[in-house]
């Protein structure tokens, strides 16, 4: 696989949504930094850890490695890009062991309310649907939104 060049690159950022300026701006100006750090992304593949996981249903896994990713994505400002990340790690939040603190359950009803929304918002596009109202049904279609952002992904840099 051979990567384009940088400039078509930051341009297809660009046009992806992504404030490439402001990125570059977050990473002392340095616009060849910035090249680089997005290539050595795009060649470890870090998101393939998180669709092993998937496929695996390890949620556990899962999580860490969403978690790890979107630090990667928001430093390298591709949040347009994995607009969905953010949802998919709330939606795997909820399968982690149970704490006490409270802030977490509050966090929890409010995914869920967010998460019933998301449901209803996504009626009329079949391949996002999830087969049943359950949450593992609602992870299984925020994954599936994860893999199409993937494919995104791709042909920016290819």
């Amino acid at each position: 696989m051979k990567i384009v060049e940088a400039d078509k690159i930051l341009e297809r950022l660009k046009t992806a949504g992504c404030d490439v300026e402001e990125t570059v701006l977050r990473l002392t100006n340095d616009r060849e930094f910035y090249i680089h750090l997005l290539t050595v992304f795009y060649q470890e593949r870090s998101w393939e850890n998180l669709m092993e996981a998937m496929d695996q249903r390890d949620y556990g896994a899962a999580f860490q490695a969403a978690h790890m990713l979107k630090g990667s994505v928001t430093t390298l400002g591709l949040m347009p890009v994995f607009g969905n990340l953010g949802d998919l790690l709330d939606d795997l939040r909820v399968f982690q062991p149970q704490t006490q603190d409270s802030q977490i359950r509050e966090s929890q009803d409010f995914n869920h309310e967010r998460n019933e929304q998301y449901v209803r918002s996504q009626e009329n596009c079949p391949e996002k649907q999830p087969v049943s109202g359950d949450r593992e049904s609602l992870l299984l279609a925020r994954y599936g939104v994860f893999c199409r952002d993937i494919d995104k992904l791709r042909d920016i840099f290819e």
